[in-house]
């Protein structure tokens, strides 16, 4: 085990939030959020792109849109409340970017429509 990689299995193992080791159940459920995410979000007309990357129990969750819209963020937000409360063991990092932005390295990418 490398110095770096010493650091951080101390540092996520201290951190009682994050699930250093992931089960099947929990990737299971990951997997699942993620599209159930993907699926709503992807009907609410305005949203171009949804970029995200899981990571252990936590998922980090970009929803792209073209410019600031109460409606649309409303939209997403309330979609963000129904996926936390559905799955409550895991922990969600949403954002909504504004057309104009990259998605982060590592991110996965859905793009909705251009």
């Amino acid at each position: 085990m490398t110095l770096s990689s010493s650091i951080l299995n101390k540092r996520e193992s201290s951190n009682p939030f994050i699930t250093p080791i992931v089960t099947q159940e929990i990737a299971d459920r990951v997997t699942n959020a993620t599209i159930e995410f993907i699926s709503k979000v992807s009907k609410i007309p305005g949203v171009k792109k949804i970029a995200y990357k899981p990571k252990g129990n936590v998922i980090t969750i970009w929803t792209f849109i073209n410019k600031p819209d109460k409606d649309i963020q409303f939209s997403v937000y309330e979609i963000e409340q129904q996926i936390m409360e559905k799955y409550p063991e895991l922990i969600f990092d949403f954002t909504i970017i504004f057309k104009g932005k990259k998605s982060p390295t590592g991110f996965y990418e859905q793009v909705i429509s251009k």
